[in-house]
């Protein structure tokens, strides 16, 4: 008779084999040893770092996409889920607007703070799309 083994896959896109073998080596620690907490940390920052370096990658496509073929992008864009959370992008992008606007110059805070704070005040363009 056959031992099955239960493979688990993950279906993140950046989930890779390095990923993969780190859980292996987490999931064969016991809990009583000692370095559990830092190798789950370890494994943690792994991910982290795995996911921000594909949301990068996809931003730069989507960026080359938007500029080589924008059909496709715009198709890719009305597809999307939006506002799952009950937010809409545009929502997002007033919300940080009203962040970024300086406060009142007040009597105490001086003119000089308000002068600095209105220079840091970063524009928003209108289609919400960041390309380099």
């Amino acid at each position: 008779m056959a031992l099955r083994k239960a493979i688990k896959h993950s279906h993140k896109p950046w989930f890779d084999t390095e990923c993969r073998q780190t859980k292996s080596q987490f999931a064969k620690l016991s809990h009583a040893h000692p370095y559990r907490q830092v190798r789950l940390k370890q494994m943690k920052q792994l991910y982290k770092r795995k996911k921000r370096a594909y949301d990068v990658l996809k931003a730069k496509h989507l960026c080359g996409l938007a500029k080589a073929d924008p059909a496709t992008f715009w198709k890719w864009y009305c597809k999307r889920v939006e506002g799952v959370n009950g937010i809409t992008s545009e929502m997002f992008r007033d919300g940080f607007r009203q962040l970024l606007q300086p406060p009142a110059a007040s009597a105490t805070a001086g003119a000089m703070i308000g002068v600095a704070i209105q220079a840091q005040v970063v524009s928003f363009p209108p289609n919400g799309i960041y390309c380099e």
